[in-house]
């Protein structure tokens, strides 16, 4: 598995937060489960524009950008898929988030910025190859 940096000042593909489009989705059609990762302070993973799917963003794409603290390992994260059988691990090291376990083959992205809120952090990651 490789990684793609997907650095905007290498590529330059601007992305501002604010006008992603997924981003956008999670205070508009997504504001319910926005407002309760908040609440729980969740890392919310926000991919960059140019890795979202074509089609429109469903509930259970968000939720899988949605991070908790794992209950079991120190520095890992699951999503918030688990309800659905969806589940899967991550951990982050410096600037790269590994998939552990939940898909059907692993991968790595880079964390290409971080903005820290008031009771969330949100990271801007790239594409997956």
């Amino acid at each position: 598995p490789g990684l793609r940096d997907l650095d905007t000042q290498r590529t330059g593909m601007g992305d501002e937060v604010e006008y992603n489009p997924f981003f956008k989705a999670l205070h508009e059609e997504f504001s319910q489960v926005f407002e309760r990762a908040q609440a729980a302070c969740c890392t919310v993973c926000i991919p960059q524009t140019a890795s979202l799917p074509k089609s429109k963003l469903s509930l259970d794409f968000v939720e899988m950008h949605i991070l908790s603290p794992s209950p079991y390992f120190r520095g890992q994260y699951v999503n918030w898929n688990k309800s659905r059988g969806r589940e899967a691990s991550f951990d982050i090291v410096g600037d790269v988030m590994h998939a552990i376990e939940g898909f059907s083959k692993p991968f790595s992205v880079r964390i290409l910025s971080e903005e820290i809120g008031y009771n969330k952090v949100i990271g801007l990651i790239g594409c997956v190859d």
